[in-house]
């Protein structure tokens, strides 16, 4: 099934720079409905599930745990001051430390390495960023196997400041800070949902649908919106 590339502004939402829906039931094309004007559509490689119907997501993506399931959608530009990431998804194995929801990499440039894992016997969600002077930050919260989550995180690269909200778009799970250089999207060789090339990372395992990208942060209004769509 082919999406029609459109904007998806909703309640004061504005629209997303990318939008992978998550949603094609055939082909191996993941297609970008955002409003940037390139068009980040990404190849499914691997052996990813086209699910019709799931009973909490509706038509999504099944990435099996500890495969190369993926959907890689290469160099992302231009780069971000500031960005918000969401999407829907549910665990559905039992992953181990660092499986991967998703991931980019700035190809030895740590600057814009970033990505968010699912840990600990499917219980613990991250977000982590690393920067030109090496620090790793990460902010978790926890998460329910075999239950639909949305995951929303901001990045404020001036601020220096990362958030993770889950579920609840009203109180962040956790906030964390950085003094490197680190910007989203800073010259990435590679963003890939599920399986990475970086540090041989595998798949968590789980399912997901409506992965939102804005270059923006979005406020509590918007990002409640967010949640209300996804």
């Amino acid at each position: 099934m082919y999406y029609e590339r459109i904007g998806f502004g909703v309640d004061g939402v504005p629209d997303a720079f990318i939008e992978w829906l998550l949603k094609e039931q055939s082909g191996t094309t993941n297609f970008d409905t955002g409003t940037n004007p390139t068009g980040y559509d990404g190849t499914y490689g691997g052996t990813p599930t086209q699910i019709s119907g799931d009973s909490d997501l509706g038509d999504c993506i099944e990435m099996d745990r500890a495969t190369t399931d993926v959907t890689n959608m290469g160099v992302i530009t231009p780069s971000f001051v500031k960005a918000t990431y969401a999407i829907a998804f549910k665990s559905n194995d039992a992953s181990n430390s660092g499986e991967t929801l998703w991931h980019t990499n700035a190809a030895g440039n740590n600057s814009g390495d970033s990505g968010s894992t699912i840990t600990t016997s499917s219980t613990v969600a991250s977000f982590f960023v690393q920067t030109t002077t090496g620090e790793l930050k990460t902010v978790t919260g926890f998460i329910t196997n075999n239950t639909k989550h949305v995951i929303l995180v901001t990045w404020d690269s001036v601020g220096k400041e990362i958030k993770m909200y889950i579920d609840d778009m009203a109180t962040a799970t956790a906030t964390n800070t950085y003094t490197g250089t680190s910007v989203p999207f800073a010259g990435p060789d590679a963003f890939t949902i599920g399986d990475t090339n970086s540090g041989g990372s595998i798949s968590a395992g789980f399912r997901a649908n409506n992965f939102r990208i804005y270059n923006s942060l979005l406020d509590l209004g918007q990002r409640n919106a967010v949640k209300a769509i996804t």
